[in-house]
């Protein structure tokens, strides 16, 4: 791969704090992952602090399924800006556009914009799993999130009884 081609993805082509809190989120996340295990923890965090565990796993699961599919069938290498750049580049934009656009149902918009970075054979799984991250991302009502941190262990809920167990031989 030429610097010239290398450069087409990360040519910046916005500022970060003026993108729409999914895509701004979308392309933290990004740059995060891909700089290493530390960084993915604070994705993990992040998650935990706006979502709860038990939804945080969840969107966790659903983005590393995302970042893997991409990564594995990524046209040439995804380019991105540091982690605290204050703009970001075309593949970082394209990416972000992509969840956004399967969060929104427009399904056909974000095979299109996914074909400018992952292989065609899997565009309709990259965006069912953009489609799945984008749902997970969404804030819970409030409220719900206290109930799903209860709901965490189902079996200290006060309404279930424990059985003892019988030997049946």
């Amino acid at each position: 791969m030429t610097p010239a081609q290398r450069a087409r993805g990360a040519a910046p082509v916005g500022v970060v704090s003026e993108l729409p809190p999914l895509e701004m989120q979308v392309v933290r996340y990004l740059r995060l992952w891909c700089d290493g295990p530390e960084s993915q923890a604070e994705v993990w965090q992040d998650l935990a602090n706006r979502l709860g565990t038990v939804r945080a796993a969840r969107a966790l699961r659903d983005f590393e399924s995302l970042m893997g599919l991409v990564l594995r069938n990524a046209r040439r290498p995804l380019q991105r800006h540091g982690v605290n750049c204050t703009c970001f580049g075309g593949d970082e934009a394209a990416f972000a556009q992509m969840v956004a656009y399967a969060r929104d149902g427009h399904t056909e918009d974000a095979g299109l914009v996914a074909a400018l970075f992952v292989a065609p054979a899997v565009l309709p799984v990259v965006i069912a799993a953009a489609l799945r991250m984008a749902t997970s991302f969404a804030a819970p009502p409030d409220g719900e999130r206290a109930e799903e941190e209860a709901e965490e262990d189902p079996f200290s809920a006060p309404n279930v009884v424990q059985l003892r167990q019988h030997r049946i031989h």
